[in-house]
């Protein structure tokens, strides 16, 4: 805000014994005089130079009259009485700049008073980011474990099967002094009404080749429990790792099957012959055994075999542990970087 400014100032201290309207006046009525000047102008012209005594001169030179005033007589205005001696000036005060208000509260313009500060989050490491953060390591140690059986299953699917549609393990050799090899026991469930055994592999294929060019070879399947009544007292060998090709060794006595194993009444399905022997076989709820014997059920059994499935499904399957495997690691980012980020702030 400006300050207007005048060509005259006064200088004083206030005595206690005048009145403070009286003082008011004496301080005050010089800085009227610049008005004075300029209502006597308007109204008599030339006339108001009377009115001003000694000083009237000085100013007169400093203005252009905008007009002549009209001849007539002069009028001599009556001399002003002499002013009462004032106050004895004194030295002036020390200028400074003027006094700055302070900007406005929040409590001024609210009339229910300041809002209240915001909340302010801990910082560092609490208890509950610490836990968050090692669930969020598990979470995603987790996730990648299901993203890489995502990664499996599509490579598999794309790759991996053949011109049957099977999926196949690799190729074992497996080898016996004994009567026969066996898978032991494979439980597939009690099974529901919406999803059986067939539902999931398809349909499951073992093949045999005898290591002999000569000799035949028998694989059958069926339910353990009878298969393991037409095994009971013959030693056998039964496959405890296929990924591996390991065995165990199942001494039930020395003697062999009551009967050749194509005789048996046993087998759910079956096949036999020289050569390579393929068993073809839709699974379904229960417990079950695949046999691999000599045709005549001789003792000294010696193949090379493989398993595989069809499992029409294994694409959707893969696509459903995909999600479920995204899902677990976008968790698993969330529980480690929210903690990390509030923590370092």
């Amino acid at each position: 805000m400006s300050v207007a400014t005048y060509s005259t100032r006064v200088d004083a201290t206030l005595d206690s014994h005048i009145s403070r309207w009286l003082w008011l006046w004496l301080a005050n009525w010089p800085l009227a005089i610049r008005h004075c000047l300029v209502i006597g102008r308007i109204v008599g012209g030339g006339t108001w130079m009377a009115w001003l005594g000694p000083i009237g001169p000085t100013i007169a030179l400093a203005e252009t009259p905008s007009r002549q005033p009209a001849p007539g007589p002069e009028t001599t205005a009556p001399a002003s009485p002499p002013m009462a001696p004032g106050p004895p000036p004194t030295a002036p005060p020390q200028a400074g700049p003027p006094p700055t208000a302070p900007p406005p509260t929040a409590s001024q313009y609210s009339p229910t008073g300041p809002p209240p500060a915001p909340p302010t989050g801990r910082r560092g490491w609490t208890a509950g980011r610490v836990v968050s953060l090692v669930i969020g390591c598990m979470l995603g140690l987790i996730a990648l474990g299901v993203l890489a059986a995502a990664g499996a299953a599509t490579w598999a699917t794309s790759s991996q099967r053949d011109s049957a549609g099977f999926i196949s393990t690799d190729t074992h050799r497996l080898a016996t002094p004994s009567y026969a090899i066996t898978s032991g026991g494979i439980d597939l469930g009690t099974g529901t009404n919406w999803l059986t055994p067939a539902d999931i592999f398809g349909k499951v294929r073992v093949r045999a080749t005898a290591t002999n060019p000569t000799a035949g070879v028998f694989i059958g399947v069926g339910s353990k429990t009878a298969v393991d009544s037409y095994l009971a007292g013959v030693g056998h060998e039964v496959v405890t790792s296929w990924a591996n090709g390991h065995t165990r060794f199942e001494p039930g006595g020395t003697g062999r099957p009551r009967t050749a194993p194509g005789n048996a009444a046993i087998w759910t399905a079956q096949a036999s012959g020289q050569g390579t022997q393929t068993l073809s076989w839709r699974p379904e709820s229960g417990e079950w055994e695949v046999v691999v014997m000599n045709p005549d059920g001789a003792a000294g059994v010696s193949v090379i075999a493989d398993v595989g499935a069809t499992i029409p499904d294994l694409a959707w399957y893969a696509v459903i542990v995909w999600i479920i495997g995204g899902v677990l690691l976008i968790g698993a980012v969330a529980l480690v970087v929210v903690p990390v980020v509030r923590a370092s702030r």
